[in-house]
């Protein structure tokens, strides 16, 4: 199963992902988890 490290970014009064995904998952099921900018996990994910 893929996984990607993207931000949200604003977009009006929503969010959009950036980066985006890759067209070949339009229409698919995601899990999206919300980490929280000064956790260690965050801290972690920038550095990839």
């Amino acid at each position: 199963m893929p996984s990607f490290v993207c931000y949200a970014v604003a977009h009006g009064n929503a969010a959009t992902m950036y980066p985006t995904l890759p067209r070949e998952y339009i229409g698919k099921t995601l899990i999206v988890t919300v980490v929280e900018p000064d956790s260690d996990l965050a801290k972690e994910l920038k550095k990839i």
